[in-house]
């Protein structure tokens, strides 16, 4: 028997459902059996394994929360990357930088430009407030999701 036909046979994706198979063809005989796993009945847990389970757990590390909270802070008046690519300040070496940083913006106003394969991207605020900082250089190379802006209230 060919092997690529054996190997048809015993495929997963084989469109039939079989658990076992004998094949007799020109002297050879080739038999097939699929052991199907039994599933685990799961137990109850018992008291010491209850009681375990909630004796290892910890209260909360409160420096642990308070970065948690200023992690999520952060990403509320975050503006980020929306692609790879080239950070710009200003539309050309010449012009003054879209914005500085304490410079009040308005939904919309530009904030920067991205370079990403020969076209420029305009990426504009996305809310009202003033600007906190600005950890992107002139020229920099961006990544995906990377902070070009922090926006405060």
């Amino acid at each position: 028997m060919e092997l690529t036909r054996l190997k048809a046979l015993i495929d997963p994706g084989f469109p039939i459902e079989v658990s076992e198979l004998e094949i007799t063809e020109g002297g050879e005989r080739v038999r097939i059996t699929k052991s199907s796993p039994v599933p685990e009945r799961p137990s109850a847990p018992s008291d010491v394994t209850r009681h375990k389970s909630t004796a290892l757990r910890s209260p909360p590390d409160q420096p642990q929360a308070q970065e948690r909270t200023e992690n999520r802070r952060r990403a509320r008046m975050a503006i980020n990357s929306p692609m790879y690519g080239i950070f710009h300040q200003a539309q050309s070496p010449d012009s003054p930088p879209y914005v500085q940083n304490r410079h009040q913006v308005r939904t919309g106003d530009p904030l920067c430009l991205i370079e990403a394969m020969k076209s420029f991207n305009v990426i504009a605020a996305d809310r009202d407030g003033t600007v906190g900082a600005i950890p992107g250089g002139k020229r920099q190379e961006v990544e995906l999701g990377q902070i070009l802006f922090e926006i405060g209230g």
